[in-house]
This record gives C-alpha cells, sequence and structure tokens, in this order.
C-alpha cells in the first residue's frame, strides 16, 4: 500500500516584513483578493477559527481550502511560516496532505499557488508603502 501522507514545501524572499504579510492576512483579510486577484476571488473570515497563529519569533498564517480540496485531499493543511530578515522575510509555505486515493497527485500545483500568492501580496504592499 501506498504512503497517502506528505508535505512539499517551497520558499520566497519577499521585500515585506512578516507583520506586514501577517496582517494581511489577520487583519485585512479581506483586501486579499484586491492583493492577489489572480489567485483569491474572495475571503471569507470566520471568528474564532484557527488557521492564523503568531509565535514570538516568527509568525504563521494557515487557511481552509477544504472545499476546494475535499474531493481529493482527506486531510489539507497549507501554513505560512514568516521568518524575519535584516530586509524583507523569507516565507516557507507548506501544505501537509493525506490523499483520498493513489491516484490523486501531490499538491505541487497549490504550493507554487501559495508562493505565487505570496509574492503577489509582497508587490501589492511594495506599492502601498511607496
Amino acid at each position: 500500500m501506498a504512503n497517502l501522507k506528505g508535505t512539499v514545501e517551497t520558499e520566497i524572499e519577499i521585500k515585506a516584513s512578516p507583520e506586514k504579510l501577517y496582517n494581511m492576512f489577520t487583519k485585512t483579510a479581506h483586501r486579499v483578493p484586491n492583493a492577489a486577484g489572480n489567485h483569491v476571488k474572495g475571503v471569507e473570515v470566520h471568528e474564532g477559527k484557527g488557521g492564523v497563529r503568531r509565535r514570538d519569533e516568527d509568525s504563521k498564517a494557515g487557511w481552509d481550502w477544504k472545499e476546494m480540496c475535499s474531493e481529493y485531499y482527506k486531510s489539507f493543511t497549507p501554513v505560512y511560516h514568516l521568518i524575519s530578515k535584516s530586509e524583507g522575510s523569507l516565507v516557507e509555505s507548506s501544505i501537509e496532505y493525506e490523499k483520498l486515493s493513489e491516484d490523486v497527485p501531490v499538491p505541487d500545483k497549490y504550493l507554487v499557488m501559495s508562493i505565487n500568492m505570496a509574492g503577489d501580496i509582497d508587490e501589492h504592499l511594495s506599492k502601498a508603502d511607496q
């Protein structure tokens, strides 16, 4: 029997601070479609639900893609890990998943989308700072 569980991950450097990207996902999530409209058409915020967490030295932001992925994956947990650098941030994007069957592909396309979305939001935040 094949292993249906796994994790895919990649990273990107951005100009924005971890706080700015974190705040985009937590305090101004309604603006994400404006910043990353090629990837996100709408945002629905649920008060009191988990998904975005902050730690002391770095930030994590996650989101729920259940509706989009439940047809293929038993579990699907995407996470951004935001790490402060001397200039900007390092965004580590990962997706922990469990496929419903061996025929389901590894979710690489969603990982690419998440990293492209972080880059688009970074560009949006950079323009706003000018």
